[in-house]
């Protein structure tokens, strides 16, 4: 019985200190300090960082994409298809450009967090410049989809209702800056929680995904509705005219 009560003693110290079982609940976390000796983790999260920002960009592209084909299928032998199409793809610059531009302020921005943190000793103070990449997303986008809306006239031409076909379009504006908005809010939430992880790596990388995922998601439902009741609009138009 002894040798038995002794192997479980053995087991379960073993397992504690595998799973961190009884350790002080600050050895769960990282801290909220920040040292110059986070330096060559920190400069490897920069490509992470940017991988996570990129990824937006291309969910911008590839839903848009995936509209202009069903466009394409709707104007298809019309007199001026091929010019519908360029102008829908062509469309979509003034909306993608602020997406693009966090690849742009990335690195820049991961620059003045380290050396703040480095300078202060605070996670916060590193952390703040990523959240600052964020800053306005929403109301960029919400611009650029105006102007994109005014690069598709010739397509909103070709509906039964250009009038209204351009309004719907346009109400998917405000829903692009709510979803940036609550993407930041995420991001924002997620970065105050690094001090709580048992990595730097991973407090950053989780932080980000999340955010990735989250913006994404709201972009995608958006722009495919949108896409989609003008596609609607169009073959409505084009095939009364046939």
């Amino acid at each position: 019985m002894a040798a038995r009560r002794g192997l479980l003693d053995r087991v379960k110290g073993r397992l504690s200190r595998l799973t961190g079982a009884g350790a002080p609940a600050a050895a769960a976390g990282i801290g909220p300090g920040f040292s110059p000796a986070y330096e060559e983790e920190w400069n490897e999260l920069v490509e992470q960082v940017d991988n996570y920002t990129q990824k937006v960009g291309a969910a911008v592209v590839q839903t848009w994409e995936v509209g202009a084909a069903e466009l394409g299928r709707v104007v298809r032998g019309h007199p001026q298809d091929k010019t519908v199409i360029e102008r829908y793809s062509d469309a979509l610059v003034p909306t993608l450009t602020p997406f693009q531009d966090l690849h742009k302020t990335c690195s820049g921005a991961m620059s003045r967090g380290y050396a703040a943190g480095a300078a202060s000793g605070r996670m916060a103070d590193a952390t703040a410049p990523q959240l600052a990449m964020v800053d306005g997303l929403g109301e960029k986008a919400f611009e650029g989809w105006a102007r994109t809306a005014g690069y598709l006239e010739p397509v909103f031409a070709l509906a039964a209702d250009p009038g209204g076909a351009r309004e719907r379009f346009e109400a998917s504006g405000p829903e692009l800056a709510r979803a940036c908005a609550s993407a930041r809010a995420v991001l924002q939430r997620e970065l105050e929680r690094v001090p709580n992880q048992p990595k730097l790596w991973t407090g950053v990388c989780d932080a980000w995904d999340l955010w990735q995922q989250t913006l994404t998601r709201e972009l995608e439902i958006c722009m495919t509705r949108a896409a989609r009741e003008l596609v609607a609009d169009v073959r409505g138009g084009v095939g009364g005219n046939r």
